[in-house]
């Protein structure tokens, strides 16, 4: 069996469309065109664009595959075959697919990305999301504030303590900033 894709971005990027056993990019598939160059399947081993690579010749098998940009936008289209030796199977059933465009009709990190999950039976379709998203930003944010503002001004009040009057206050400011940045750590 063959899936026939299409792929529609308004402006002149590389596209892609990715295969994923997890939803996540690492360990996945992927098929990226690039308007005036060959569209092909690509593994995506790592987040660098060394790591994003061609897959051999002998696994290129999509069929009608074409990447163009016209009327302002990039199309790319192709067919795939559903279940390849060694490949992600596209199922009837839920499948984890991935999205990403670049902002440039060159292979470079991408300008947008998601995930999401479509039952070809059915057609139902939901969008995957990192779970606990604003969790993890409010902790890069308090790592932040701990090892970015308030260490370096603990280890400021020491290096120019004879700025400081005298008494000791130096040390008071380092040792309650950082306080501060152990208990930021902590939390």
């Amino acid at each position: 069996c063959t899936i026939d894709m299409e792929l529609i971005y308004d402006g002149e990027a590389w596209v892609s469309i990715g295969f994923s056993l997890n939803g996540r990019m690492i360990g996945s598939e992927a098929v990226i065109g690039i308007p005036g160059s060959t569209t092909l399947k690509y593994n995506l081993n790592g987040y660098t664009d060394n790591l994003v690579q061609p897959m051999p010749q002998e696994q290129q098998t999509l069929t009608d595959a074409s990447t163009v940009f016209q009327n302002g936008q990039t199309i790319m289209k192709f067919t795939k075959i559903m279940k390849e030796p060694g490949e992600v199977e596209i199922l009837f059933g839920d499948n984890d697919f991935l999205w990403a465009h670049g902002s440039a009709p060159a292979l470079t990190y991408h300008a947008s990305r998601s995930a999401f999950v479509l039952n070809l039976s059915s057609g139902a379709a939901q969008e995957v999301t990192a779970p606990n998203k604003g969790l993890w930003l409010a902790h890069g944010v308090i790592l932040f504030l701990a090892w970015g503002v308030f260490v370096p001004f603990a280890v400021q009040a020491s290096l120019l303590r004879k700025l400081l009057p005298e008494g000791g206050i130096w040390f008071q400011i380092h040792r309650g900033l950082n306080t501060i940045s152990l208990a930021l750590f902590i939390a």
